[in-house]
């Protein structure tokens, strides 16, 4: 099925991610969070990069998924990092909204 809609939550695969300033344009890919799998979910978004987005970290995903080319067009695009601060986790999302 082309085109649907997902949610995914992975982790960002290490040395995936390129960052285009002149495109405004985010490319990384996701794998499971936990487990032994390794497949791999390639993702494309078009909009500003989150402060704390980094290669291995966990990622929420939401957008339209192209099975033919294994791939994610990301509306929303949500990072999580451990906060030595805090006792829970802290989360910064970037949908594009002001």
């Amino acid at each position: 099925m082309a085109n649907q809609k997902v949610k995914l939550v992975g982790a960002i695969s290490e040395g995936s991610s390129t960052w285009d300033t002149a495109k405004f344009e985010l490319t990384f890919a996701v794998r499971e969070l936990e487990g032994e799998g390794t497949e791999k979910v390639n993702v494309i978004y078009n909009q500003l990069k989150p402060d704390n987005f980094t290669d291995g970290g966990s990622v929420f995903v939401e957008g339209k998924y192209d099975a033919q080319q294994n791939l994610i067009v990301a509306t929303k695009l949500t990072t999580k990092c451990a906060s030595k601060y805090e006792g829970a986790e802290s989360a910064k999302t970037t949908d594009g909204s002001y």
